[in-house]
């Protein structure tokens, strides 16, 4: 029987938790509004200022899409994938925009308004920006910790920020180009910015992200400097980025007229494209290490019945996993699709805190919460006839 000193205290928690989620909407919600103020003013009017918005938010179902397909194993909270979204697309912007615009005023009151201008791009938004990006993973790192176990989640909540980030940014952008070159200036600053550029801050913010993901699962001293060596990696690239946006495309626009404007695909290819392919070369082999801690983790899981015999397997192939569930979808019902989708990410979350535990990290209360949430899963889904 549950003490009323025990529902009280349930009770205040719940209530706090309520108020801290409302709190942050509202802080989100002020920080959106001003950042709309400041770009509504810029676009120069309400069409121009919904055209920029619309192209700038038309990707960003597209590059989540992507994003998402990094995480095949242990699927993350969707709330937290938002939340990381969210925070680049506003907290990271709102100081973002404050902070490049304190350090360009300092740069063109040493080197003179023009001059000034062009430094500030590589020189300051790379700090700034990869630092306020990286703020959110950072925090997710902190205090999430059980839903940030690895390289996979660093890479993921990192370029989910970076690309919240980039549709925002857009949108300045965007209103920009229309108001200097109408619907052409929005097409060619779609192209460059949306399709060549469109996952640039994703790549940047992904590099930290898997800093932090790599020192997640590793228990060596290199675990202290991933962290480090993602951030300076994202700095770094995001530097070269502007440094040739802010220098090169100009002088080969001044040499070349509009066909200078090629040098902006090689840029994309070398800065943006080859490090996101090293990503994604990183993602593989972070993917075969999770099929590993699955395989280990459920062993003894599934002899002694815990887990059924085949999940060990079926956890580790995302197709089939995908084909089980439309399967319960179509046949039971979205009732049973949900209780074995919960089923399937239990038994992961399961299986990686056992190969946590067998590592030397002390998770001993996580498994027993997590092994009791499988076997309620379990009742539920055979009562369903999808177990």
């Amino acid at each position: 029987m549950t003490s009323s000193a025990g529902r009280v205290s349930h009770g205040a928690d719940t209530f706090l938790k309520a108020a801290g989620l409302v709190g942050v909407g509202f802080v989100l919600f002020v920080l959106a509004v001003l950042q709309m103020l400041v770009f509504f003013q810029a676009a120069g009017g309400l069409g121009k200022f919904l055209m920029a918005s619309i192209a700038a938010l038309s990707v960003v179902p597209f590059y989540t899409g992507l994003i998402l397909l990094l995480d095949r194993h242990e699927k993350e909270p969707g709330w937290l994938l938002l939340a990381a979204l969210l925070w680049g697309g506003v907290v990271a912007t709102f100081f973002s925009l404050i902070f490049n615009t304190i350090g360009g005023a300092i740069l063109e009151a040493l080197f003179g308004p023009t001059l000034g201008r062009q430094l500030t791009a590589p020189l300051v938004a790379p700090v700034v920006e990869e630092t306020a990006k990286g703020l959110a993973v950072l925090l997710i790192f902190l205090l999430w910790r059980r839903e940030f176990t690895n390289l996979v989640d660093g890479l993921v909540y990192g370029a989910l920020a970076g690309l919240g980030f980039a549709a925002t940014e857009n949108v300045l952008y965007f209103a920009r180009f229309i108001r200097e070159g109408g619907l052409g200036g929005l097409t060619l600053g779609f192209v460059l910015r949306a399709v060549l550029g469109g996952l640039s801050h994703s790549v940047y913010t992904a590099c930290t992200g898997a800093g932090f993901g790599y020192a997640r699962e590793s228990r060596g001293p290199v675990r202290f400097l991933a962290p480090l060596l993602g951030y300076f990696a994202a700095m770094f690239l995001h530097f070269l980025w502007n440094l040739s946006a802010s220098f090169a495309v100009p002088a080969a626009v001044r040499a070349a007229g509009g066909a200078g404007l090629l040098v902006i695909p090689a840029m994309a290819l070398i800065i943006e494209w080859i490090p996101l392919l090293l990503l994604v070369a990183l993602a593989y082999f972070a993917w075969r290490r999770e099929v590993v801690a699955i395989r280990e983790g459920l062993a003894e899981e599934a002899a002694s019945g815990n887990i059924p015999p085949d999940h060990t397997e079926l956890l580790t192939k995302p197709r089939e996993r995908s084909r089980r569930l439309w399967s319960a979808l179509t046949l039971k019902g979205p009732g049973a699709w949900n209780t074995l989708r919960q089923l399937y990410d239990a038994e992961v979350d399961l299986a990686f805190a056992l190969w946590r535990q067998k590592h030397g990290e002390p998770v001993t209360r996580d498994v027993e919460i997590l092994r009791e949430r499988v076997r309620l899963l379990r009742q539920r889904a055979e009562a369903l006839g999808v177990g």
